[in-house]
């Protein structure tokens, strides 16, 4: 048997002999990040959004504020930032960054699966503060952080990025990005190991 994050759809083509178990970020990690990002302090009804960081992550924002209503016993909302690719004439390179979705006098949780370089992440969290937002967190699956990101992040609207141990993550990247805090699916990923030989399969 082989276990990976999601997306799944990458693990296939390497392992077709063996079964492959989703596990999926949104059913291991939302009671640990309501709890590192203080979200069950939070009063209004609707004072968080869920926010998924480009348009291939809107199902994993809405499983996010799923797991989040239900933990937190409130109403979510969700947002999502649109990339726009500047025309082929235009002096501007960088894709045009806007989020669809209310986020004014909101806390902001950017979600998404890989952070990299922290661009695109970083524009993400200057839109949700343009658009009027109160405070803007981010979590991100698996953290690759190359070229720079870690101090670019450190230096962006965001007031924490909360990722998963599934890449480690060196002491001098968490040095240059105080933001950066990284959890364990250890545990997770051991669950799963012991339901799949000792539970019986109906």
């Amino acid at each position: 048997r082989r276990w990976r994050l999601f997306p799944r759809r990458a693990a296939g083509g390497f392992f077709r002999d063996a079964q492959i178990e989703l596990l999926r970020s949104s059913d291991v990690v939302v009671e640990t990040l309501a709890e590192v990002l203080n979200l069950k302090e939070l009063t209004g009804d609707t004072e968080l959004v869920v926010a998924a960081s480009h348009a291939s992550c809107i199902t994993m924002a809405k499983l996010f504020k799923q797991k989040l209503g239900t933990i937190l016993d409130k109403n979510i909302g969700v947002a999502t930032i649109i990339r726009t690719p500047q025309p082929p004439n235009s002096e501007e390179t960088k894709p045009k960054v806007e989020i669809v979705g209310n986020v004014k006098d909101k806390t902001v949780l950017i979600v998404g699966d890989v952070v990299d370089t922290g661009g695109t992440l970083c524009r993400a969290a200057k839109v949700a503060k343009w658009g009027g937002a109160k405070k803007v967190y981010a979590f991100s699956s698996h953290p690759i952080l190359s070229r720079g990101a870690a101090a670019r992040l450190n230096k962006s609207p965001l007031e924490k990025l909360v990722v998963l141990d599934t890449l480690p993550v060196p002491a001098s990247k968490h040095d240059k990005c105080p933001k950066l805090e990284q959890i364990s699916i250890a545990n997770a990923i051991a669950q799963k190991i012991v339901e799949s030989h000792f539970q019986p399969k109906v």
